[in-house]
């Protein structure tokens, strides 16, 4: 059913198209159990295997900047300050950000409750 439904979907930025990759060959319920996972433990907690290393998330936020520079402004305008405090190298923290918010737009277009 999910995989069905990510097929369907249109108009996806370049961070989504990468996140879902991530999503291919998955079942329902490794898909539910992989975004909840990111979602609840974040991906500092080693969920995503292709961003644990310093070198892989750098590539990431550089790939994906104007994306994740979206989200950030995105985010901004909710009142959230997401670089309010930040403990590790900034591009790390962008890249663990814009996954992880991306994952939650993946999980709204899903319909899978978070």
């Amino acid at each position: 059913m999910y995989q069905e439904k990510l097929k369907e979907l249109k108009d996806l930025t370049s961070i989504e198209k990468r996140v879902i990759e991530d999503l291919e060959g998955l079942d329902d319920e490794e898909i539910v159990n992989y975004i909840e996972n990111v979602n609840q433990y974040g991906c500092i907690s080693g969920s995503v295997v292709s961003l644990i290393y310093y070198k892989d998330t750098k590539d990431f936020y550089n790939t994906f900047a104007e994306d994740i520079d979206d989200i950030v402004e995105e985010l901004d305008e909710q009142g959230i300050e997401p670089l309010k405090e930040v403990s590790y190298p900034i591009f790390n923290f962008l890249a663990w950000l814009g996954y992880e918010e991306t994952i939650r737009k993946i999980a709204d277009k899903l319909e899978i409750e978070l």
